[in-house]
Formats: structure tokens, C-alpha cells, sequence
């Protein structure tokens, strides 16, 4: 009898355990946005649009991201790979492809993309191609 209380309440502890789990992964699962460069709202700023980043984070633990960067020439960065969440925190492990246009020349990049992002509330505060920003839902 016992043994079968003692069961129950382990079982029960995994089931606790495991969907407070989920539930902090699933925090930052989802596509979020740029809306602040290097402290400016991009809103403010960014007519016609010269700068946007989309980041999706995948319930599988992988994330993409999609940059452009079209002040003073045209970046474009593409990047994957895996993304863990501690507390606080959100650190991606990838790489990034880019291409490169000033006008005079042109590059091709595939770099390590290696950065922890802030997790604060409802946003993402970090890097982006050397860009201080937040990231929105």
C-alpha cells in the first residue's frame, strides 16, 4: 500500500516536473522581431526599411534567423542552428552565411554564430551584426 502512495507521488513529481519544463521552453519558442537598434525604434527610424531581423525559435530546439542590412550597402545574413535556455538566458550555437554589397565590392561570409541573448519579460535584449537590439513577439 505503501509502495503504491510512494509511486503515485513520484509519478506525480515527473508529471510536475516535466510540464514546468515545457512550459519554460515554450516561453521563447516563436518568431520574434527586431523593434530596437542600438537603443532607436526602428518604427521611428526605419522608413523605407533599412534594417530588419526575424529570429524563430523552434520547439526542437534549432532557430533560423533571416537579417537584412541595407544602410550604407546591403547585408543579408542567414542563420541556424541549435539554441538552449537557461535562466535568464537564451544562447544560440550556429552558423551564419551572409552576403555582403557596399557598392564596390561584394563577399560571401559563413561565420560561427555564437551569442546569448538577455531574456527579459517579453524580450530578447543582445547582438545582431554588431548592432545592440530587443527583440519582440
Amino acid at each position: 500500500m505503501i509502495k503504491r502512495e510512494i509511486t503515485a507521488l513520484f509519478v506525480a513529481l515527473l508529471v510536475f516536473v516535466a510540464a514546468g519544463c515545457s512550459k519554460q521552453r515554450e516561453s521563447v519558442v516563436g518568431t520574434w522581431h527586431v523593434t530596437i537598434l542600438n537603443g532607436e525604434n526602428l518604427a521611428s527610424i526605419n522608413e523605407p526599411p533599412m534594417f530588419k531581423a526575424e529570429l524563430k525559435i523552434n520547439s526542437d530546439g534549432t532557430y533560423t534567423e533571416h537579417v537584412e542590412h541595407r544602410m550604407m550597402g546591403d547585408i543579408v545574413i542567414n542563420s541556424k542552428g541549435k539554441w538552449v535556455e537557461a535562466p535568464g538566458k537564451l544562447t544560440l550555437s550556429g552558423r551564419q552565411k551572409g552576403t555582403t554589397d557596399d557598392g564596390y565590392a561584394k563577399s560571401v561570409t559563413d561565420d560561427p554564430d555564437n551569442r546569448t541573448l538577455a531574456i527579459s519579460g517579453k524580450e530578447l535584449h543582445g547582438e545582431c551584426i554588431g548592432s545592440n537590439v530587443v527583440y519582440e513577439r
